[in-house]
């Protein structure tokens, strides 16, 4: 777990489009500054903020991070003056210049933006979704009109005036009123910035309320792509149930984006991969090239310009569900 300090920072950083990997010290061999649970935070540009070692192990873990985001998953990496012994199974080796000899095993992982989920209503499937995708890591607001109960990690907002709420990034809104609130609640997410409005519910009565609600003033285009039923298609019959539905759509919209995110990265990577290699093909076409016409220049045989690119030679050096 990050410190309060660091989390307010990766989520400035995140806010202003950084992408950031965590590295927690696990092991240490002595002499070192560092101790295990030691963290830091380490951007793609290789800004390190926090703590895991000395100036000669941090160029080191800064290219193992930069390796991380690329890939974008985890690894266990060891740190050490001696990379070239390392043999041990699940260990990526990464030479330090310390001259003590010290060595950090260090665990970097990337830091996944926390997806922003507004929960409109105060029905029992609404409280239990907020209930259960803040334990998922979603970051959730539960709003509704009347007091609502505290839950750990939801932040509450009372009523459906939602001008003033936040998001790190565009939110997802499912809006679980069930019967109470239903074109309030509706009318208050249309007009927000988001990345979709499910709505739990049956297919008839969302149909009915989006064609009432369409174009009256005040409602915002967003309610006309409302995904409704809201929720995995499986037997559902308690609240409970019905919010584990809408959670597991939930998940599936989160993972999928994190998928395309990842495919577009390692797309970027064969991209410049294959325009590196492309240079160099260049690069070796243009040097024959040029040495083609050295060997025909005035003043050389071709028999003379072959013995003297071998004398040269010789001398050069050698990564759905519904409810109400």
């Amino acid at each position: 777990m990050l410190t309060k300090a660091l989390e307010e920072r990766a989520k400035q950083l995140i806010e202003q489009g950084e992408r950031l990997a965590v590295a927690t010290v696990v092991r240490v061999e002595s002499p070192t500054s560092s101790k295990p649970g030691a963290r830091a935070l380490i951007s793609s540009g290789g800004e390190i903020h926090g703590w895991i070692g000395g100036g000669c192990a941090q160029p080191a873990v800064i290219r193992a991070a930069q390796r991380v985001l690329s890939a974008g998953t985890p690894e266990l990496v060891r740190v050490t003056p001696e990379a070239e012994k390392v043999i041990e199974i699940g260990l990526t080796a990464h030479k330090s210049s310390c001259k003590s000899g010290g060595v950090l095993d260090i665990f970097i992982e990337p830091l996944v933006k926390r997806h922003s989920l507004l929960v409109l209503g105060s029905s029992p499937c609404a409280l239990a979704l907020a209930e259960f995708a803040a334990k998922l890591e979603f970051e959730v607001t539960l709003a509704a009109n009347g007091e609502l109960p505290g839950i750990p990690g939801v932040y509450l907002h009372e009523g459906y005036d939602l001008s003033q709420l936040h998001f790190s990034g565009r939110p997802y809104v499912v809006v679980a009123t069930q019967g109470r609130g239903d074109k309030a609640a509706l009318t208050a997410a249309s007009r927000l910035d988001v990345e979709f409005i499910g709505f739990i519910a049956s297919a008839k009565k969302a149909e009915a309320l989006r064609s009432e609600l369409l174009g009256v003033a005040g409602v915002g285009p967003a309610l006309a792509d409302m995904i409704a039923p809201f929720g995995s298609a499986i037997n559902v019959k308690t609240p409970e149930e019905i919010a584990i539905a809408a959670l597991s759509q939930l998940i599936e919209r989160r993972n999928s984006s994190l998928d395309s995110t990842k495919s577009a990265r390692s797309s970027e990577r064969r991209t410049s991969s294959r325009g590196d290699a492309s240079s160099q093909e260049t690069s070796s076409a243009n040097t024959g090239s040029s040495n083609e016409s050295k060997d025909s220049s005035p003043g050389h045989s071709p028999t003379e310009s072959v013995q003297l690119s071998a004398l040269a030679t010789a001398g050069a050096p050698s990564k759905s569900c519904c409810g109400g």
